[in-house]
């Protein structure tokens, strides 16, 4: 964020068997739905690059997902390489 109207991009990691489309876009938009902190609640999966679009307690964020061909996500994992992508 960088000034007024400005938005969060934020990315959400997940493991290889994670599906996007139905795991993404349907479950997590439903967990999201649910919390009275946000609102304003878009998903945009046909974008050229996918998103969910949100206000959390006022913040605008744009959460897009990228998924790691690992069957758990370490806590400590470092993507500045590129080799888990």
């Amino acid at each position: 964020m960088h000034g007024p109207g400005a938005d969060m991009d934020t990315l959400c990691i997940g493991p290889s068997y994670v599906n996007r489309e139905e795991d993404f876009f349907i479950i997590l938009h439903d967990m999201l739905a649910e919390m009275e902190e946000v609102v304003e609640l878009q998903p945009v999966p046909d974008a050229h690059v996918p998103v969910m679009k949100f206000k959390f307690q006022g913040i605008s964020i744009d959460l897009l997902y990228a998924s790691v061909s690992l069957l758990v996500v370490p806590e400590d994992l470092d993507i500045a390489d590129g080799s888990v992508l």
